[in-house]
């Protein structure tokens, strides 16, 4: 934008490779097979003409997104190939179905779709182009559409879109659409975050990995330094990230496992802050010592500690990993704007 701006024109050559059907069948490869190329020395590639951007676009997603991957977009002259990562794009960008997937979702991901919606087009200063989505989204839910205006501040709904097809509005729900339905039966090959300080005690890991060993689950440990730390029992931990960069986003479920000597000072880490922030927001399963609370605290969700979170002690570690195979707490998600 910035070049456009100051006349700059970036150009690009654009070139095609032709071939016919027999110089497909005798090729070596599958021409559509999208991990191939054909060498420019077997097919040239002829340089049809060149692309040059003269003008910033008033509509990113219109006149940018839609246009360049959209690839039903096509001129005069030139038809789809069976390829079939093509077809499956040709109509995901206008697919008449969006009523049926909203509303196959469950409460928690319709409302994950709305704060999507609301997100986006939150970043967008134009008001008449978030008025014209949501009058978009008109055409598939009234609910979604109302809710998504009011989390971008809009009183008055549009008129709908004119649709170049009248909405099917008969289509039923179906439950294979909706991931949260049809999610994995157990919570092996995941991963647990456990935070750890010099001093942690020893018998909660132990108890911890012996769980998650049992369960197929992947531990991993995070500090506020990599080079690793002493548990209680003066055994070497070996730590896997910095706190500062291994955030809890990182992990299925976590474990906030602080010795009581350093836990006041890791309530004082914007990073620790975060760590348990994250984790709470994002509905994930938190596993906690007795010495965590100044943690919780600082995080600011020591009065929200819901059936998601649990009260580590090696007696119930093997019911804390089982509980983790719902894989997210999704009862904490209450917000319409999660």
């Amino acid at each position: 934008m910035d070049a456009i701006e100051r006349s700059d024109y970036p150009s690009w050559e654009l070139g095609v490779q032709l071939f016919d059907d027999e110089f497909a069948d005798r090729f070596d490869f599958d021409v559509l097979d999208p991990t191939k190329i054909i060498p420019e020395e077997v097919v040239p590639v002829r340089r049809v003409g060149r692309l040059v951007l003269d003008q910033v676009v008033d509509n990113f997603f219109a006149e940018t997104v839609q246009v360049a991957f959209c690839t039903q977009n096509v001129v005069p002259g030139i038809d789809f190939t069976n390829d079939p990562l093509l077809q499956g794009r040709n109509f995901s960008y206008l697919d008449s179905q969006a009523r049926q997937f909203y509303l196959s979702q469950t409460e928690v991901g319709r409302r994950h779709i709305v704060y999507a919606f609301a997100f986006e087009l939150s970043k967008c200063q134009n008001p008449e182009i978030r008025s014209r989505m949501v009058a978009g989204l008109l055409n598939v839910d009234d609910g979604l559409a109302r809710q998504v205006a009011d989390g971008l501040g809009t009183e008055v709904l549009p008129d709908p879109l004119p649709a170049a097809r009248a909405p099917k509005t008969d289509l039923p729900p179906s439950r294979a659409l909706c991931i949260l339905r049809n999610g994995p039966a157990s919570f092996a090959g995941r991963k647990i975050g456990v935070l750890v300080t010099n001093g942690t005690e020893a018998y909660v890991l132990s108890a911890v990995e012996a769980a998650a060993e049992q369960e197929h689950v992947f531990v991993e440990y995070i500090a506020p330094v990599v080079g690793g730390v002493a548990a209680s029992d003066g055994s070497a931990v070996k730590v896997s990230q910095q706190l500062g960069g291994g955030p809890s986003v990182l992990y299925d479920a976590v474990v906030l496992a602080p010795s009581a000597r350093e836990a006041d000072n890791l309530a004082r880490s914007p990073a620790a802050r975060d760590f348990v922030a994250d984790a709470h927001a994002h509905c994930k399963f938190v596993g906690y010592t007795s010495s965590a609370g100044p943690v919780l605290t600082s995080a600011g969700v020591d009065d929200q500690l819901d059936d998601g979170f649990m009260n580590l002690t090696a007696a119930n570690a093997p019911e804390f990993v089982a509980r983790c195979g719902q894989l997210r707490h999704w009862a904490r998600a209450t917000s319409a704007l999660v």
